[in-house]
């Protein structure tokens, strides 16, 4: 990456984009904060943590399951995007 890439880049993220990532980050870690240290009387085994204790209803789990395909086809995408020069990123 050459001086003027990453000046290019550098330019694209202001103030406003990193105050924004900086809530996201806080809000995100005092979520896990809280469900991980506050909330313990609820979940006493890890098959209760890691499973739900198979209670949870459809819309997280579906929400979850989307992610995780988007996210695979994300993966798969990037192989093509890098090795093609012509395509656009966005």
């Amino acid at each position: 990456m050459d001086k003027n890439q990453t000046e290019d880049i550098q330019k694209l993220f202001g103030w406003e984009e990193n105050v924004v990532f900086t809530l996201l980050l806080l809000v995100s870690t005092g979520i896990g904060n809280f469900y991980g240290f506050f909330s313990r009387g609820k979940q006493k085994t890890t098959a209760e943590f890691l499973m739900a204790n198979r209670s949870m209803p459809v819309f997280p789990m579906s929400m979850s399951a989307i992610a995780s395909f988007i996210s695979a086809i994300t993966l798969l995408q990037w192989k093509f995007t890098i090795t093609e020069p012509s395509t656009p990123l966005c």
